[in-house]
């Protein structure tokens, strides 16, 4: 996990590097986003939730770091541009994308509702990946930044679960999306690879884990490693991947071995 200390600015190895994080307000992203000013990269934490990631921004601006936070739904194509080229004017260029975004909830094909709930999380957590990854890349490319673009996606890109068939696309989706983009990218210096989570606490998606119940859960959930994880866990394996130049096209599972027993 992060250490507590800082490092020296002669270490960082995010030192004056960009950074675009979805979904950046809480959770996973959060961490992230963090994680990313810990290691001195600049931030743009782009998020519906306004509030939220302001008081990310000011987390970071705390400790010296530098952060803007962009209320921007994601979903939206013609929104997306113009919050790019604002980060671009602010820092010169961009050099890491993390796709965060994502929700969940309960969909059964015999649900009356079924297609609107279908389409409501695909457009969340896979075509918004795509809208953004897309105007980054076009940025990246044109100006000829080399980087990285780290997308968010699941266990469950997988592991099938009950009335769960539209995450499960979405994420096995994004997965495909980042083995292809990673092809189509590697010519220009742009790697392109994914983090699949397990059961991580403190996150919107694993509301009903505390401290309290995180041993007899992961027991139950039968985790080899005996716990949930931790944003913060999720975090470091996102500044590996932007830091290690030889890595394109995978999905790393940061899980406690969930997917070896399921």
């Amino acid at each position: 996990m992060s250490p507590e200390k800082p490092a020296s600015k002669e270490q960082l190895r995010l030192k004056d590097e960009v950074a675009i994080v979805t979904g950046g307000a809480s959770g996973i992203g959060r961490g992230i986003a963090l994680r990313f000013a810990q290691e001195g990269a600049k931030l743009a934490i782009l998020d519906i939730d306004l509030p939220a990631a302001k008081r990310v921004v000011k987390q970071i601006s705390q400790k010296d770091g530098q952060a803007q936070a962009f209320d921007v739904d994601v979903r939206q194509e013609a929104l997306i541009g113009p919050v790019v080229d604002k980060v671009v004017k602010t820092w010169g260029q961009i050099n890491i994308l993390v796709n965060n975004v994502g929700i969940t909830y309960p969909v059964s094909l015999l649900d009356t509702d079924a297609p609107d709930k279908w389409r409501g999380l695909i457009d969340t957590n896979l075509t918004s990946a795509f809208l953004v990854t897309q105007t980054v890349a076009k940025k990246m490319t044109e100006s000829k930044w080399k980087g990285s673009i780290i997308n968010i996606t699941s266990v469950h890109s997988q592991i099938p679960d009950p009335k769960s068939s539209h995450y499960m696309a979405a994420k096995a989706g994004l997965v495909g999306a980042t083995k292809c983009w990673a092809l189509e990218l590697a010519p220009y210096g742009i790697r392109v690879n994914a983090i699949a989570p397990g059961a991580i606490r403190n996150t919107g998606m694993n509301r009903d884990i505390t401290d309290a119940n995180d041993l007899q859960k992961a027991k139950e959930l039968n985790i080899p490693l005996g716990r949930h994880g931790l944003p913060e866990e999720i975090a470091d394996a996102a500044v590996f991947l932007a830091t290690n130049g030889y890595i394109t096209g995978q999905e790393v599972f940061i899980d406690g071995g969930f997917i070896l027993t399921h």
